[in-house]
């Protein structure tokens, strides 16, 4: 029953992204709306409710009807996009909400509790469902999102930051909300009870508009085919020196924030290849990153076990204690390897070895945050999976725009779009054992706070961006 029911879910999954793709959902095409929401909601409640009847067993009933209570929260947005007579298009919000989603199913299906500090500021100590405080995050993000664009206030932002060409400003700000936390004393490390990152903001948000900013006061040059690599070179090597001062140093010396370095430094190279329209920046990047990782094996001991947990032997390393350490560089990989069957649709919903009733964590360490595509590929096999990256890809498609335009508009768009396409591909390959695992969370699927609100803060961001005036990039 759970494979069948699976299949039925991974189909409304499909035909979701198909419909996302292939029209164009906006409030004066409510027909098709109606049909893409159908679909979506009726999967993921038959998801819900079998993951209800077969693993709790008729328990925690509250907390499944606040899971379902999704559906018309969403429906209600619809409404007051309605009232606000918003004219964009929806299709970026609602490929994220089926992402979003995804989550939702995953966490309520692994059912794991942990402390709340909303629930223990007026007193409550219990733990409580993790899918229930990601359902809220959620909620409350996308409220904001929805409001910020139906009354044009992230549009209002933009053009704010359009009419003021204050990049080291940015820097400035960056480099504050990285040290000023540690120098208190605050610790920034995400943990299941406050998850609260600093870093997520920094890099989804004051990062992308710095670079933004920067190569938009370039754009005359870098707009000419026949401009001297040379000064081309000055150009990129002057704005890395700022990335290196204001967002590298900080990340990695105050709060060893490894992984959000490393995916600062991918974006970057991916967005200044798109800027500057030259392959040669993207490999030569490429292999400076690369040669950063190799250099980091001598230099720090977490490093050198990431890679060896990654690129050498994982099975060897699974049980056997790193450099006198308590910690086995392995282990992650191999439980997570072991717990996935890559059939088309897996074991079906409920059916994995991650989680069983008497346990509060899962086999696989960190199942629920940056791992959390090992249940996805346990229960939901290849497709699950596809899906996801589907999702992702989708994305890129609807906001980059098919003409390389050098505004600052086009600039923050694609930077969006490659920094959550860079930190979602990143978590795959990591979690296949392509890439050493750095703890980068899966965009909207796993548990967070602070990640969960920035994601949603660039979806605000991109729907402003790509429907001005009602006209969007393509149609640009």
């Amino acid at each position: 029953m759970g494979k069948f029911v699976t299949i039925i879910y991974l189909i409304s999954l499909m035909a979701t992204l198909w419909m996302v793709h292939r029209y164009q959902l906006r409030l004066d095409n409510m027909p098709v709306l109606k049909k893409v929401l159908l679909v979506l909601f009726a999967g993921y409640c038959l998801a819900l409710t079998f993951i209800h009847i077969s693993n709790l067993q008729w328990e925690k009933p509250l907390l499944f009807l606040s899971m379902i209570s999704f559906c018309p929260f969403f429906l209600f947005l619809v409404f007051l996009l309605k009232r606000y007579e918003y004219k964009g298009d929806l299709n970026i919000l609602i490929l994220v909400i089926m992402l979003n989603s995804i989550g939702f199913v995953i966490l309520y299906r692994l059912d794991i509790n942990s402390k709340w500090f909303l629930t223990e500021m007026v007193g409550y100590k219990e733990n409580i469902p993790m899918a229930f405080k990601h359902l809220v995050y959620s909620m409350i993000a996308l409220l904001g999102v929805v409001i910020g664009i139906s009354k044009g206030l992230f549009n209002m932002v933009i053009e704010k930051i359009e009419k003021r060409n204050d990049v080291l400003g940015w820097g400035i700000i960056a480099f504050a909300l990285l040290a000023l936390p540690k120098l208190f004393g605050f610790s920034t490390v995400s943990t299941q009870e406050r998850s609260f990152q600093p870093s997520e903001f920094a890099f989804k948000i004051i990062f992308l508009i710095f670079i933004a900013k920067y190569y938009e006061s370039k754009a005359s040059e870098l707009v000419l085919r026949h401009y001297p690599i040379r000064e081309v070179l000055k150009l990129v090597i002057f704005v890395f020196s700022g990335v290196t001062i204001f967002f590298f140093l900080p990340l990695v010396l105050l709060q060893k924030e490894l992984g959000t370095a490393l995916l600062i430094g991918v974006s970057f190279i991916i967005l200044t290849t798109y800027v500057t329209n030259r392959f040669s920046f993207f490999l030569a990047g490429i292999t400076l990153i690369a040669l950063a990782i190799y250099a980091g094996t001598f230099l720090s001991v977490h490093v050198e076990q990431r890679v060896i947990a990654a690129w050498i032997n994982y099975k060897e390393y699974a049980f056997q204690t790193f450099k006198g350490g308590s910690l086995y560089p392995g282990y992650q990989i191999f439980t997570a390897i072991a717990a996935i069957r890559m059939s088309p649709w897996g074991v079906g919903l409920g059916n994995g070895i991650l989680k069983n009733a008497t346990m509060e964590s899962t086999i696989v360490p960190k199942a629920v945050h940056d791992f959390v595509a090992i249940p996805v590929a346990s229960e939901m096999g290849i497709l699950g999976i596809f899906i996801i990256v589907m999702g992702y890809l989708i994305l890129l498609d609807k906001a980059i725009p098919p003409n390389r335009s050098l505004t600052f508009r086009k600039i923050l768009a694609a930077g969006i779009v490659i920094a959550l396409l860079t930190q979602g591909l990143y978590n795959l390959s990591s979690v296949f054992a392509i890439l050493p695992a750095t703890g980068i969370p899966l965009p909207w699927i796993s548990y967070g706070g602070s990640a969960l609100f920035a994601n949603y803060i660039l979806v605000g961001l991109l729907a402003a961006i790509l429907d001005k005036n009602g006209v969007s990039a393509h149609e640009e």
